[in-house]
């Protein structure tokens, strides 16, 4: 069990305060490698609350979890609140509290005092609009946002929320909708909107054959320079048409989608006398084989991972999570959006990884293309450490980085090294490594030092001289005090190398009794 007390600022216990737990852990379900967060109590769904003493308690904690790791969330209708929405979980808003006083149940979490903030809803002729729904936030294909205020039956609607400058959409049965930019301050006056009259647009879903499309998805997308901000949506019928109804009077853009097809993206549509007609192709098939380049066998087992290529000099996007294996020789891939540029990537065990060139869908008329891919056997490479002093380094951590790499404190963060490839040296300070065909860097973190090296650096000379790391300290001071215990944290300057993932480094530690920090293991450099 977890659990503690929720107060405000004045100390006094705070009623009915929704808590959500939210944990970062490996999931034997998902992917190789892959870390997910999980939601063991969703704050939107959660029905943990507090009691009137303010207490609240869960009982269905895992018992390893660590305290970076664990996010408590925190949602009051009269105090300032964590924003939580599908898809995305930020950092709380409230500070955490420590692990071990939420096992021992005494933990304590402060909410403030929110701003009130109150507003109107009418027609044109001032007579007020009943359960008009105010949304603050994009909405999202894989949950829809709720609304953060329904007006009553004056129109009338209040909310607590925080100091900010926020997006507002108001939308009723019947009318159309609208968007405000709201600056949101103390003293603030009451938020009035007028609505129009709904507009009403209309078209019809074709193939290519001109046969109706049933079941397309025609859902808003960009409406006056802002995206998903409006619940407008609709379902073509079985002769393909369609109807936008509480649609505003100036142009949006939609998305329609039906299995099986191309999505049609940022599609303008404008309400008017005019029906849209709409014609979807089909998705784009890509197929071929994969051969042994020496034999020509067909390779009996192949991986297929998607990329996103974004034809600036970058490394592709690789989509871990979308790998496919295939047996026999062949494989094939479906794509259903033409904005972006792919690549596809096959590896196989004991050979050397092959990419495609870019498939471009949008530049494709036809619905089925063939991609072959030949083999060659793997070489792999190998390479020796050396100290600042020239000797041989045993136990160093050579990284193979084909994806984001940060590094902390001078070491792998633990997401990263699942990302990408660790390799120890051996005592003669050797190590090997079969390359990746993705762009990659070698890198290799020691206490003696440091290296950084690009696949053309290494093979040129793949022995390494490690750099002696820098050092950066001080002290803290507050006002004339020592700030002692206190967090210190800095970002190197980190710059993106082309046809390399990028690398971060991040370094933070805590000041002493006098005040006094340090960092070690720190790259030189700006």
């Amino acid at each position: 069990a977890i659990g503690g007390i929720v107060r405000d600022e004045l100390g006094k216990p705070i009623e009915d305060v929704a808590v959500g737990v939210y944990y970062r852990t490996d999931d034997p379900d998902a992917a190789e490698n892959v870390r997910v967060d999980i939601m063991i109590d969703n704050i939107i769904e959660t029905d943990i609350r507090t009691n009137a003493a303010g207490r609240w308690t869960f009982d269905k904690m895992p018992g390893n979890i660590e305290k970076n790791e664990l996010r408590i969330f925190l949602v009051h209708p009269d105090y300032m609140s964590d924003q939580l929405r599908p898809g995305h979980i930020p950092l709380p808003l409230m500070q955490q509290p420590s692990i071990e006083s939420l096992r021992d149940l005494s933990a304590v979490m402060v909410m403030k005092q929110g701003l009130k903030v109150t507003g109107k809803v009418t027609d044109q002729a001032g007579k007020p609009i009943a359960g008009a729904k105010i949304y603050d936030t994009e909405d999202y294909w894989w949950g829809s946002t709720k609304p953060f205020a329904t007006t009553d039956t004056r129109g009338q609607f209040q909310a607590n929320t925080n100091p900010a400058t926020a997006t507002w959409t108001v939308q009723a049965p019947g009318y159309a909708p609208d968007l405000r930019v709201v600056s949101i301050k103390a003293g603030m006056r009451p938020v009035a909107f007028r609505l129009e009259p709904g507009r009403m647009i209309e078209g019809k879903v074709t193939d290519q054959a001109g046969q109706p499309v049933e079941g397309a998805r025609v859902g808003a997308e960009t409406w006056r320079n802002n995206n998903r901000r409006l619940h407008l949506e609709a379902k073509t019928d079985a002769q393909g048409h369609f109807k936008i109804t509480d649609a505003p009077a100036d142009e949006l853009t939609f998305d329609i989608y039906k299995q099986g097809f191309m999505m049609l993206e940022n599609c303008q549509m404008k309400p008017g006398k005019d029906k849209f007609n709409i014609t979807l192709r089909p998705t784009l098939k890509v197929r071929g084989t994969v051969l042994d380049a020496q034999t020509g066998q067909a390779i009996s087992k192949f991986t297929v991972t998607n990329g996103f290529d974004h034809e600036d000099g970058r490394a592709p996007q690789w989509e871990k999570h979308e790998v496919q294996t295939f047996t026999g020789g062949q494989y094939e891939k479906e794509y259903m959006q033409e904005i972006f540029t792919y690549r596809i990537r096959i590896d196989a065990e004991g050979y050397q990884s092959a990419v495609s060139e870019c498939i471009r869908p949008s530049g494709i008329p036809d619905s089925l293309i063939v991609f072959d891919f030949k083999l060659d056997k793997a070489a792999a490479l190998t390479g020796t450490v050396l100290t600042p002093g020239g000797r041989p380094l045993p136990d160093a951590d050579v990284v193979v980085a084909t994806h984001r790499l940060q590094i902390s404190n001078g070491k792998v963060n633990s997401r990263s090294s699942e990302e990408n490839r660790i390799l120890q040296t051996d005592a003669n300070g050797c190590f090997r490594f079969e390359p990746p065909v993705s762009p990659y860097a070698v890198i290799v973190l020691s206490e003696q030092g440091f290296a950084r090296f690009a696949p053309h650096e290494f093979k040129a000379s793949q022995t390494i001289s490690l750099s002696p790391w820098g050092r950066i300290e001080g002290t803290l001071r507050i006002g004339p005090q020592p700030g002692a215990d206190r967090l210190v944290a800095f970002l190197h300057e980190s710059r993106s190398q082309m046809e390399q993932p990028r690398t971060s480094f991040h370094y933070e530690t805590r000041t002493d009794e006098n005040g006094h920090f340090a960092f070690t293991r720190v790259f030189p450099g700006e």
